[in-house]
């Protein structure tokens, strides 16, 4: 599996260190080559640096929210479940 694009590998890694848990690595391919989902909300909105894109998707058959990215490689996706933020 290729690695996280840099600009969501930033929100990955402040998510993480907010108690954050990852609870899927994978491709969801054609349209993904890269798909992390956390099992909480995001801990907040982050800002959108060049070629992100935010989407609220709130669908349970698939996740709550996600940042997109798109490489010359193909789409990077980190999602988040419906758990409430980590407040420890």
């Amino acid at each position: 599996m290729a690695q996280l694009a840099p600009p969501l590998l930033q929100i990955l890694q402040e998510e993480l260190a907010c108690g954050n848990e990852i609870v899927e690595e994978t491709t969801w391919l054609p349209a993904c080559i890269v798909l992390i989902i956390l099992k909480r909300k995001f801990h907040k909105q982050y800002p959108l640096a060049a070629g992100i894109q935010f989407i609220k998707v709130e669908d349970p058959h698939y996740w709550y929210a996600e940042y997109n990215y798109e490489s010359a490689e193909g789409k990077h996706s980190l999602a988040c479940g419906f758990d409430p933020p980590y407040n420890g």
